[in-house]
């Protein structure tokens, strides 16, 4: 199992509305409109202890004109996370580093904000396996269960996860025609938007959203 989640920082009114509605309803394309919303618009801020891995090899690191400490580094129209400067760094082996906040910037993707060390107030961009957060962030568990695709002769590798993150083991998979396997949670865990397989030989794996179809398209 991965680790516990961290506590769910308050979301947009219409993300707890698409939430809700799915529960009551049971609609999966409801529960898709959820999923967009969260990956366009995620909560941003985290918890205190977070940290982004970084694998070996050279990284670059940015300045960017975001809203102050008192706004969480937000977005405003007038700084639009411009780009102040870059910084290259290079790792001899793999390392990590705190941050405190993980959101969209304009017109670059998923950020974190490294928020102590040599490189406080730098952004890294998310880029699964080089940089990603470690854990389980943005977590939905979904009433009833939904269903994912897995793709007729493509493989994935699902990842059963162990404490803090770490993989514990995985599961590379590939069927000869279109496979279902219902999950009952989605969550960005170590950096890629994954979902919790409940049943069959894969239950308790996760597999990344990327490589299946998930049901409501």
């Amino acid at each position: 199992m991965p680790p516990a989640p961290h506590p769910p920082l308050p979301a947009g009114p219409t993300i707890n509305l698409l939430r809700q509605l799915h529960w009551q309803t049971g609609s999966p394309s409801i529960a898709h409109q959820h999923d967009q919303l969260i990956d366009d618009f995620p909560a941003y801020i985290l918890k205190a202890g977070a940290v982004a891995a970084f694998a070996a090899g050279t990284h670059t690191l940015y300045k960017l004109d975001t809203l102050g400490a008192d706004k969480s580094f937000g977005w405003s129209a007038s700084k639009a996370d411009k780009q102040l400067a870059t910084k290259k760094v290079t790792f001899a082996k793999a390392t990590q580093a705190p941050v405190n906040i993980r959101r969209r910037t304009q017109g670059r993707g998923i950020y974190y904000r490294i928020n102590a060390g040599a490189y406080a107030g730098w952004w890294v961009g998310e880029a699964y396996p080089k940089v990603f957060l470690r854990g389980e962030y943005v977590s939905t568990t979904y009433r009833p269960l939904r269903t994912a695709t897995f793709p007729a002769n493509v493989e994935v590798t699902c990842v059963k996860f162990g404490t803090n993150g770490t993989t514990g083991t995985m599961k590379t998979v590939k069927f000869t025609k279109p496979s279902n396997a219902p999950f009952d949670r989605r969550a960005v865990v170590n950096g890629r938007p994954m979902v919790r397989i409940t049943a069959g030989g894969l239950a308790g794996y996760w597999a990344p959203v990327a490589q299946v179809l998930t049901d409501g398209r």
